[in-house]
């Protein structure tokens, strides 16, 4: 399942990868309601092959070990699920526009397990809201006066 978000913020590139990427692990859990912890395991900065692990309410409790597979300052930021229930593939691309930034969201989710391919079907469509809903939760705070 592929969901691909994107949206447009009165704010330079280098300010919405720094609240996106760079300060993921602060942020990411204001505006995804869904997160219960979200655990960095590489000291430093975050950076291509930062590790870290993101335990969610979804279907119950789910935890995921994931890894960062991409980091270009005010470009790209990616990460992919190392374990879980599902392979996930998440990816920002930053672009300038119109003095401000085009950030695209990319999401793509495959069930891993047996019995989570079952029912996946029947929840793609509550995952893909999920997901957008977040999106707007981001680019309201992204919106937001600094």
């Amino acid at each position: 399942m592929l969901v691909q978000v994107s949206f447009t913020v009165a704010k330079p590139p280098a300010e919405v990868f720094d609240f996106v990427a760079a300060r993921f692990f602060e942020h990411h859990p204001i505006w995804d309601p869904a997160i219960v912890e979200l655990t960095n395991h590489t000291p430093g900065p975050v950076a291509v092959g930062t590790r870290g692990t993101e335990v969610r309410r979804f279907m119950g409790k789910q935890s995921a070990d994931f890894e960062v597979t991409e980091y270009e300052p005010e470009q790209r930021f990616a990460f992919t699920n190392t374990s879980g229930p599902f392979a996930l593939d998440r990816a920002y691309t930053f672009e300038a526009s119109d003095g401000g930034t085009r950030l695209t969201f990319d999401f793509d989710m495959t069930p891993r397990q047996l019995p989570v391919r079952l029912l996946f079907p029947l929840v793609t469509k509550t995952i893909a809201s999920q997901v957008r809903t977040n999106l707007g939760n981001l680019e309201k705070l992204l919106s937001e006066p600094v």
